[in-house]
């Protein structure tokens, strides 16, 4: 499969997920998703184990924003000291404030 398909592809496959998004959104919206959120709820809270909280406890840990900016800047230093992939640095920076800019037009958008 050439680029030229391969990226029609991953376009194709983001507007769905966006199509999902907005299908949820809207779902959660009307008020009509009550019933899958506490089905999903139940389901999980049935997994509901000291040992399981620890782990999902350190996986909120990394995902807060003093560890996210540690392994920001460590995988930088990755990419240029030890790989010398200097386009890639670029794009990954673009990438982690382009995924900052989503996340805070999200919560504008649906609170």
């Amino acid at each position: 499969m050439n680029l030229k398909n391969q990226l029609a592809v991953a376009f194709i496959i983001s507007l769905l997920a966006l199509l999902g998004f907005c299908v949820m959104a809207v779902f959660v919206s009307m008020h009509t998703i009550l019933a899958l959120d506490g089905t999903i709820i139940s389901f999980v809270q049935g997994w509901e184990a000291p040992m399981l909280t620890t782990i999902m406890k350190g996986f909120t840990f990394i995902g807060g924003t003093t560890s996210v900016a540690v392994i920001f800047f460590l995988s930088l230093i990755i990419l240029y000291k030890v790989f010398n992939h200097r386009s890639e640095l670029i794009l990954f920076t673009v990438v982690m404030a382009g995924a900052n800019v989503l996340f805070i037009t999200l919560k504008l958008l649906f609170t």
